[in-house]
């Protein structure tokens, strides 16, 4: 096992997250949604990105319940869980970051309104910043199977 894990850094409001970048297919500009009625707020809808439709979701809305506004440096995160294909609607993409296993700890407490058991530890980044490494596949895992075939 690797002493570091390189992850993707991002930010859901004020709170840095990461994913380790072997989960990550791509980070994109934010596209135009297409909205899907009948589906929970957190789903912001569907995106079809290279001929590929993918739904989008807002963990911001997802976990804290209040809307998130796109900008201009909002960005799509694409990931895989489960062996499928969805976009996670981030406020910014910062960096790639060597995350040190030795020097993580558990998260005590939510971070930017995820609960704590959706973060897999807590490290500090080059410039000593906290940031949460997401536990990408119980954050997805139920979300996911509610979304059905999308």
């Amino acid at each position: 096992m690797s002493d570091s894990i390189v992850a993707v850094v991002f930010t859901i409001g004020e709170a840095r997250f990461a994913l380790p970048v072997e989960r990550i297919h791509g980070i994109e500009r934010t596209l135009p949604v297409t909205r899907l009625p009948y589906y929970p707020e957190y789903l912001k809808g569907v995106v079809n990105l290279h001929g590929t439709v993918l739904p989008v979701l807002s963990l911001t809305e997802m976990f804290t319940r209040t809307e998130q506004r796109v900008t201009d440096e909002s960005r799509l995160i694409i990931v895989t869980a489960d062996g499928r294909k969805a976009a996670l609607l981030a406020d910014g993409a910062q960096d790639v970051a060597s995350l040190e296993r030795s020097t993580m700890i558990d998260a005590v407490e939510n971070m930017g309104g995820i609960p704590s058991h959706f973060i897999q530890g807590v490290a500090q980044d080059s410039s000593g910043v906290s940031v949460g490494l997401l536990d990408l596949d119980k954050v997805l895992k139920e979300e996911m199977e509610s979304l059905g075939k999308l």
